[in-house]
């Protein structure tokens, strides 16, 4: 499917967007997917989640990427740029939050054609001039490094990301972050 359209937003202007979006992310998490919530979590967690990103946006910090099928509407995928990292406020660094493609449309490549949008620079240059870095993470074990090293994400290794789960196993949970003008990353200082 490559007939698609895009919206840039800084509200969530309906109801039906909202419900839609709640829909969406629910969906997917009961489908394994690692977007801020796990499978079972009542539909008050993906609210919480959604009105932090809200109060993101309304603080201009954040921005909400919409992906439709051109024509009907339909909502296909959404994703956030917003300026900082979850442990912090760094205005030099943006990171990608919640990046996610209804399940009705999985493997039609409508992945790629987001990220595509969120990294155009009609997209980058509305993040300001500030940003220098872009910045993600995801859980590990689900082939998304791949795809994400394609748009010139390299790995950022945190031990802390490791987390024991109550049955005894472990979700790893990676960084990738690259620099915004697609130049190769600053070496570390040892």
């Amino acid at each position: 499917m490559s007939d698609v359209s895009f919206q840039t937003l800084t509200s969530i202007p309906s109801p039906q967007l909202r419900a839609d979006m709640l829909e969406m992310w629910q969906r997917n998490t009961e489908l394994g997917a690692a977007i801020g919530a796990r499978p079972g979590d009542p539909r008050s967690r993906y609210e919480e989640l959604l009105a932090g990103h809200e109060r993101e946006m309304a603080e201009g910090r954040g921005w909400l990427y919409v992906m439709y099928e051109a024509g009907t509407e339909q909502l296909l995928g959404f994703a956030w740029w917003i300026l900082g990292i979850p442990e912090g406020n760094p205005a030099h660094i943006a990171t990608i939050k919640r990046l996610q493609v209804s399940p009705d449309f999985h493997g039609r490549g409508l992945g790629r054609l987001l990220m595509d949008h969120l990294h155009s620079d009609e997209v980058l240059n509305g993040l300001g001039e500030g940003v220098d870095f872009l910045h993600l993470q995801f859980r590990a074990g689900l082939g998304l490094g791949h795809l994400y090293a394609r748009y010139g994400y390299e790995m950022n290794v945190r031990w802390d990301m490791i987390r024991r789960n109550d049955d005894g196993s472990y979700d790893g949970w990676l960084e990738m972050v690259r620099r915004r003008d697609g130049k190769p990353m600053p070496e570390p200082r040892w």
